[in-house]
């Protein structure tokens, strides 16, 4: 006996469509393309003899090296190009990718320069100190980088099939790798070694990196006392760094009143590593790249900039910056990455977003 199946209206209907992707998914790379065209034609002014928003300063750059620059960012805006139309799984990563991470490394790392003590001169109103022209022009690199790693992320989750939303294409499973706790272990051993470490010795008057009359001024009555404090503060918030990597910076120990066993709130610990990381990441950059032309002799640090600093303070300080923030900003991101829970937006396994069930 057969049974006659009865179809209804619904059972016409297709299935509902997947959720949509975030808007910058489809829209960074094309975004990252027009701003290197409009950061190379800031270059190519520069290259024609141009003086505003020079970030340089007074030093005189090659006309052949910003000439170079100008193809980078040509050769930036075809890579952002390059990932625009991806049919995920078609396509290795290759090239275009890794020009894509390497320009926003540049860009959040060695463009900003000086950035760091200008946003400290406004948010102190000494505007006065500030050289308008060229802060704008770091803050737009700044930009291009952020559209740089947003394109990045974009074309890696569009290349995997993943979901744009959380990332995810393989199953997460918030297990700790074992190179985060080194990282996390590195963000506490290098300022407490690279810089607290060597305040100590300043204060008490020891010439490490510092000509003599440098450490006597330093370990004056009225300058030693601040040396401690900063010596502290970077102990005090390199063991809170301990936190990204140990179970207590996800949930609080029991034995602490009125807060214990309660969820640490995840923003409470990314963001000030983060903010730490972003200050002091290009500031250190910048002081590497310095350091190796000292090195190389291609630029003489002068006296002025010197000031009190011998060479080995100078590399010290600045290889520890910049070593501190590229290790803070690993262990936040694996943080983020381990803490973050389910995606509401698919399944939580293969990445893809979960299709609504017909009803029936």
């Amino acid at each position: 006996m057969r049974v006659a199946q009865v179809v209804t209206a619904t059972d016409l209907q297709p299935p509902a469509p997947s959720p949509s992707v975030p808007w910058w998914v489809e829209r960074a790379a094309p975004a990252a393309a027009g701003w290197a065209v409009v950061y190379g034609v800031l270059v190519l002014s520069w290259v024609l003899g141009s003086d505003w928003g020079r970030p340089f300063g007074d030093i005189d750059v090659p006309t052949a090296l910003l000439g170079g620059l100008a193809a980078l960012c040509a050769a930036a805006a075809v890579a952002a190009l390059m990932t625009v139309r991806v049919r995920p799984g078609a396509v290795r990563p290759g090239l275009a990718g890794t020009m894509l991470w390497v320009f926003a490394g540049v860009l959040l790392t060695v463009a900003p320069g000086t950035l760091t003590l200008d946003l400290a001169s406004v948010f102190t109103a000494h505007f006065d100190a500030i050289d308008w022209p060229p802060f704008l022009i770091k803050l737009f690199a700044v930009l291009g980088g952020v559209l740089f790693a947003g394109a990045a992320v974009s074309y890696r989750r569009r290349l995997h099939g993943a979901c744009g939303y959380c990332g995810r294409f393989g199953g997460g499973t918030g297990e700790r790798r074992r190179w985060e706790k080194a990282a996390g272990y590195a963000a506490v051993v290098v300022p407490t070694l690279g810089y607290a470490l060597p305040h100590v010795l300043w204060a008490m008057g020891v010439p490490f990196g510092v000509t003599t009359k440098g450490a006597a001024e330093f370990s004056a009555p009225e300058t030693a006392p601040a040396l401690w404090g900063l010596a502290l503060l970077a102990v005090a918030g390199s063991l809170l760094t301990l936190g990204l990597v140990m179970s207590w910076g996800e949930t609080v120990p029991r034995w602490i009143p009125l807060f214990g066993g309660r969820a640490v709130p995840r923003l409470l610990a990314m963001i000030p590593p983060l903010v730490v990381a972003a200050a002091i990441t290009p500031y250190g950059v910048l002081g590497t790249v310095a350091m190796i032309a000292h090195v190389t002799g291609i630029h003489e640090l002068s006296a002025e900039r010197m000031g009190a600093m011998e060479p080995l303070g100078f590399y010290v300080t600045y290889l520890t910056f910049a070593a501190w923030g590229a290790t803070l900003c690993a262990a936040t991101v694996m943080y983020h990455y381990r803490t973050r829970g389910a995606c509401a937006h698919c399944d939580g396994r293969g990445g893809l977003p979960t299709p609504a069930s017909p009803s029936r």
